[in-house]
């Protein structure tokens, strides 16, 4: 039964002293999803209205002295983590009720003295697991509100852009920036740093600054279309020889990777070259604005939070024309468009 399965799991993981279903399932860095996956049983559309239960009411299994009452909160964090699994649009709802009013039941909080069964922090991750954009909002909430790092880590799973400068301004209150942050940034920024720069030491960051440094990201952020037509110029000349040369492999990898080092703000100086008939960069266009997409097959009667298939067809494909690939900028622009108001 849905009851004994979700008890054997709970029961595995639960107590005062264990790390927590999020420490054994997820690292931080820059995915939203981790390698957690339901027991059997439990990973089923048909589940969903038990796990909705159990997240919400946690009133599926006797107390007893093994387990002093415990067990049955570390379920509904188990429950929330199997609904962000199974994708279904159901479970949406709930789990940002319980990431906004997520508390322990009755006396449940003194059994977790470190709180590592906060429920709120599950609800969190199993938002970014099911990844839909809606949950940006509440999570940037979250965020704010309890400074939730598991919402920050969700923030950067889902990968929406517009949420760059909330996490930011957060972290730069906080005047630090953990390695979640650090993260969330890099995968919403698309800055990764592979070589060393020595131009950008104009800017007081060094040639290859550190990205867990508040000083970078400010300065990042007030100069992120200098440094990425500085990185992007710099760089380009060699991509065209190799291209040129027909050299293929780790070097032209490489360059990519170095072409690309400023972020974000460099699709518009890439689009100008491909405007100019450069094809050679459509590939890294995709590849860069690349959203990740459930794309797993839905089992009859479950109900996938978005239209597969429109979100695929929002992704520029590596094959595009050089006229389909003006159209889809045209048409996608502002979602890949870091703002001040955002």
């Amino acid at each position: 039964s849905f009851e004994e399965l979700i008890e054997k799991a709970s029961v595995r993981l639960q107590g005062p002293f264990s790390r927590g279903f999020l420490n054994n399932y997820f690292r931080p860095g820059i995915k939203g999803s981790g390698p957690f996956e339901p027991v059997k049983g439990l990973d089923d559309v048909n589940a969903v209205p038990f796990l909705i239960d159990v997240l919400e009411k946690g009133t599926w299994i006797k107390d007893n002295k093994e387990s002093t009452g415990f067990v049955t909160h570390v379920g509904r964090c188990y429950a929330a983590l199997c609904l962000g699994y199974i994708g279904d649009e159901r479970a949406f709802k709930p789990l940002v009720e319980t990431l906004e009013n997520g508390t322990y039941l009755d006396e449940y909080r003194k059994y977790d003295s470190r709180g590592y069964f906060n429920i709120s922090d599950y609800a969190a991750f199993a938002l970014g697991l099911l990844g839909d954009p809606g949950a940006v909002e509440p999570l940037l909430q979250a965020m704010k509100k309890n400074n939730s790092e598991s919402a920050m880590y969700s923030l950067g799973g889902i990968g929406d852009i517009h949420a760059f400068k909330h996490v930011l301004d957060s972290l730069l209150e906080r005047g630090k920036i953990s390695y979640v942050g650090s993260s969330c940034l890099q995968n919403l920024s698309r800055v990764s740093f592979n070589s060393q720069n020595p131009e950008l030491e104009v800017f007081g960051i060094g040639s290859r600054p550190s990205l867990s440094s508040t000083k970078f990201w400010q300065v990042w952020w007030d100069h992120k279309d200098e440094i990425a037509k500085l990185l992007f110029e710099k760089n380009y000349t060699k991509w065209k020889e190799f291209q040129g040369q027909g050299i293929k492999g780790k070097a032209i990898s490489n360059m990519k990777k170095y072409m690309i080092q400023g972020g974000i703000p460099t699709l518009p100086y890439l689009i100008d070259a491909i405007e100019k008939g450069d094809k050679t960069l459509i590939p890294v266009v995709a590849q860069m604005t690349h959203r990740e997409v459930r794309t797993k097959i839905p089992k009859d009667g479950m109900r996938p939070l978005m239209n597969i298939e429109s979100e695929i067809n929002k992704n520029l494909s590596e094959t595009a024309t050089i006229a389909e690939t003006l159209k889809w900028w045209k048409e996608n622009k502002d979602a890949w468009t870091l703002k001040d108001s955002d």
